[in-house]
């Protein structure tokens, strides 16, 4: 989880936000007692992350629309 953490980080703020948050995460104590479980809570908390970081990299990837393919645009004389 923490590699995941750090890729996060370094996506939304940098390299120095990415150092901070993996070592935040590797000393914060909810973090080192879900690694210690034998249930899917560290799991669940690692496809969180990745979730979030594969979302942080669509978003940037994303293009804007164009106006002429919305229906109903002013541009197709849908709203005037």
């Amino acid at each position: 989880m923490i590699p995941l953490v750090a890729a996060l980080a370094r996506r939304v703020a940098g390299d120095a936000a990415a150092l901070w948050a993996a070592l935040f995460t590797a000393l914060v104590p909810a973090a080192v007692l879900l690694s210690d479980f034998a249930r899917m809570y560290s799991l669940a908390a690692a496809f969180t992350v990745a979730a979030g970081l594969l979302l942080v990299a669509r978003h940037r990837e994303a293009r804007p629309r164009s106006l002429d393919r919305i229906p109903g645009s002013c541009r197709r004389g849908g709203l005037e």
